[in-house]
């Protein structure tokens, strides 16, 4: 499979999750944590159909998995929180998501420099700065 398939898919999923929980919070208040459970069990539901239509077993589980799955579910629920909260608070969805992803870029490519031993062209570390950049002309402007 060709990587940029994946990536379009995971794209335009992510943009149509932030718009509806941007959409969720201006036109409800209900809890940003209730509809996080929602969220988390139509995940849930759909994860169990595809494992089973798959005919997938269940001897690949182990206890490293298992922990880092339940640390992977509770980072979701602060993300959806997070976001959800900050668009009960007026957040701009845009400015919001751009804050988080360059803050995330940022992270990331300092796990991946120090933990994973990755390493950048200089055509990456400008695309790093110009991520900074674009997240301190939205602060400002």
């Amino acid at each position: 499979m060709n990587l940029w398939l994946p990536i379009i898919i995971v794209t335009v999923a992510a943009a149509t999750y932030r718009i509806l929980e941007k959409v969720i919070s201006i036109s409800t208040q209900q809890s940003p944590f209730i509809t996080a459970a929602i969220i988390g069990g139509v995940e849930m539901l759909v994860a169990l159909i595809l494992w089973l239509a798959l005919g997938r077993d269940a001897t690949g589980v182990n206890v490293k998995s298992l922990s880092l799955a339940v640390a992977i579910g509770l980072s979701v629920v602060a993300i959806d929180a997070g976001f959800l909260f900050a668009f009960l608070r007026g957040g701009d969805l845009a400015k919001v998501t751009v804050w988080t992803g360059a803050g995330t870029v940022l992270i990331l490519v300092l796990v991946g420099l120090i933990v994973f031993r990755e390493h950048f062209t200089p055509l990456q570390w400008l695309g790093v700065g110009l991520g900074l950049i674009a997240m301190a002309l939205l602060r400002v402007g």
